[in-house]
């Protein structure tokens, strides 16, 4: 008769095994190597631990917690060069400075983890400015004039989390999100020649999100910190009203999951919202639906009446 091994006795014959003689000989398995004290010892290639680290990466494991992300940087004009004429050489600097944040709530779903969030952001002008109006000459239109800018307000901006793709380098995981966008767009040419770039939406958006790998692992966080790269190659806003000239706008913009929320925003961005937008200070309080976008904001206002377009 095989009598059990007790508890107690089994563990101290496992961390004799070592030093005494192989556990297969002692007739009990090896020992699972256990993770570092303190740490989660998360597998990224496993779904529910990515999930899990992309969900503290992105946003926070706390439902209940606004998590805001900040950039900064600025918009490029770039037009086609004649194939058939003279070399170009040249190459204009920015022609607007672009600066906004996120904020949104993350909360569990039977299929991943829902962010619900709203953004918001301003064009500057070269001397830093926030600006309501601006000389669209640098577009080459026919007759350029001086156009009303119309700030980024979407609201919502919903998605469901369910992991990302990452790459390790050294102590960081770098997540990689690429957007390649092409579908109708809700400004055809014939109904808003002034304003559309044409009859179908295109945009190309790729974002670096930079987190350290030991602060994914920390039992203790719910949320961890993060910078950030974003460019975008994309068409004239509407506002711009560019019609259809031959250039797109390329965005190239860094930034940070801000840890003290709101109020780490610069002075001038919150007090142009408190004073024009101020539920843009919190995260929505329910999950709404269709998500907006510029180019919606933009009709919706301006079939409303509730946008002039030409600066007084």
């Amino acid at each position: 008769m095989v009598r059990a091994v007790p508890l107690v006795l089994a563990l101290l014959v496992l961390s004799a095994c070592a030093a005494t003689q192989p556990c297969e000989e002692a007739g009990l398995p090896d020992p699972e190597p256990t993770p570092e004290a303190g740490s989660l010892d998360l597998d990224l290639s496993d779904p529910e631990d990515n999930l899990l680290a992309f969900t503290k990466m992105r946003g926070s494991l706390d439902p209940d917690e606004d998590v805001v992300f900040y950039w900064t940087g600025s918009i490029y004009l770039v037009e086609q060069a004649d194939p058939f004429g003279p070399p170009v050489t040249e190459f204009p600097g920015p022609i607007l400075h672009f600066e906004g944040f996120n904020i949104a709530r993350f909360e569990p779903e039977s299929d991943g983890v829902r962010m619900i969030s709203r953004e918001l952001a301003v064009y500057r002008g070269l001397n830093g400015e926030i600006l309501d109006c601006w000389y669209n000459g640098p577009l080459g239109v026919e007759e350029p004039a001086w156009v009303s800018v119309l700030p980024v307000l979407n609201d919502p901006v919903n998605w469901t989390l369910s992991g990302g793709e990452y790459e390790e380098l050294g102590g960081q995981v770098v997540w990689k999100i690429e957007m390649v966008l092409r579908y109708e767009s809700p400004l055809p040419v014939d109904d808003y020649p002034d304003y559309s770039a044409g009859n179908t939406y295109e945009s190309v958006e790729v974002f670096n999100f930079y987190s350290r790998r030991e602060d994914l692992d920390d039992p203790d966080l719910d949320t961890v910190p993060v910078t950030i790269s974003w460019s975008r190659v994309g068409q004239l806003l509407p506002w711009m009203q560019g019609g259809q000239v031959d250039a797109r706008l390329v965005y190239h913009t860094h930034g940070a999951k801000l840890l003290g929320g709101y109020d780490e925003l610069p002075e001038d961005l919150r007090l142009f919202v408190d004073e024009n937008h101020p539920e843009y200070a919190e995260a929505p309080s329910f999950d709404g639906s269709p998500n907006d976008t510029s180019w919606r904001v933009f009709k919706a206002l301006l079939d409303s009446g509730n946008f002039d377009p030409m600066c007084e």
